[in-house]
């Protein structure tokens, strides 16, 4: 990892321990904090502190421009300032900074590129930039959420879609995807004036994502192959159908800002999605953005099974109004992300030994 990049990484870092802590706490453990608020900003730190820095790292290392590390510094600080009781007003305002420096990262590559992903991708970063900008308005964080979600959804969408267009997909299958993203940015939109219905909409739009990605994304390729692509494919359809999960979920139980079903949806997309994708991703992409070489291995489905099995067992909990269950899983769950990480350090250590 290169000596410029460990700062920002570490501020990630930090906020995903955090939001791990604050998860736990929100699942009924009481764990010690620096001071109480933070029990309600568990989705800014994982969002924005750690997925926002990661995201906008990555988009700042394909651009190379100096200025574009304002975002993921911008994002890393200000899910740190979350954990300062008495600068923690200052986080909405860095996320704000972050969002706009990313936007801005990404205009200039649809401008550079020209296609119809990047144009997605910067649709994505609106819809960060408009999350946080509610979030610094005073919008309650269930309102904010489905912008976050808009956020990643048409980041990874985005990115999928250009790796997908090698087995060239026919016309029908072009236009159920852009249905699909119509009726999910139609859900974002429609969820400021009627909460319900814009996350059934939401959730929709989800689960009609996550079918088409089962059926026509590069993954299924993938699973013909061996070693770390087999390991790529296998773990990337299991994220896609975490989202359709996600995206049911969300259009049955519609109104919910809280409670047993606020938690099932949530971590549905926020575990099940979007974090398997990042166990899918990072053997390529983090030897893209820190300068690493990471040695594929077999150890790497350990994680991915415990996120699955422990994120399973939470979502029943929930079904079951169980807050016993519900802290268990979330333990898992943090057990398996760390593991993660010590797979991929492990990893690293290997091939650089």
């Amino acid at each position: 990892m290169t000596k410029k990049r460990f700062p920002i990484m570490l501020l990630a870092i930090i906020s995903l321990l955090a939001g791990i802590l604050t998860g736990l706490w929100r699942a009924g453990w009481r764990t010690p904090f620096p001071h109480d608020p933070m029990f309600n900003l568990h989705g800014a730190l994982m969002v924005c502190g750690f997925l926002g820095t990661l995201i906008a790292m990555e988009r700042a290392v394909t651009y190379e421009r100096r200025w574009g590390f304002l975002a993921p510094i911008f994002a890393g600080a200000g899910g740190f300032l979350i954990l300062v009781d008495r600068l923690a007003w200052l986080a909405p305002i860095l996320e704000v900074l972050a969002a706009g420096v990313l936007l801005a990262l990404l205009v200039a590559l649809s401008r550079r590129i020209r296609a119809l992903p990047a144009h997605l991708m910067t649709i994505g970063g609106v819809s960060w930039l408009a999350g946080n900008v509610l979030w610094l308005a005073g919008y309650a964080l269930p309102q904010v959420a489905p912008f976050w979600f808009g956020f990643l959804v048409l980041t990874i969408a985005g990115e999928r879609w250009e790796l997908s267009r090698i087995l060239q997909p026919g016309r029908r299958a072009v236009m159920l995807f852009w249905v699909t993203m119509a009726v999910f940015l139609s859900g974002m939109a429609f969820s400021l004036f009627d909460h319900g219905r814009g996350m059934q909409l939401l959730g929709i739009g989800m689960a009609a994502l996550g079918v088409w990605l089962i059926r026509f994304d590069l993954a299924r390729k993938n699973l013909r192959q061996t070693g770390l692509y087999r390991f790529m494919g296998i773990t990337l359809i299991s994220g896609f159908a975490w989202l359709v999960v996600a995206g049911v979920l969300a259009y049955v139980w519609g109104m919910m800002t809280a409670g047993f079903r606020y938690d099932a949806v949530m971590h549905a997309f926020f575990l099940g999605f979007v974090f398997t994708m990042i166990f899918a991703h990072a053997p390529i992409v983090f030897p893209a953005i820190f300068n690493v070489k990471i040695q594929y291995t077999g150890l790497f489905y350990t994680h991915v099974i415990l996120l699955h099995l422990s994120l399973l067992y939470r979502i029943l909990a929930d079904w079951q109004l169980m807050p016993g269950g519900r802290i268990i899983g979330g333990w898992l769950n943090g057990v398996a992300i760390l593991l993660f990480f010590v797979n991929t350090l492990t990893s690293i250590q290997r091939n650089t030994g």
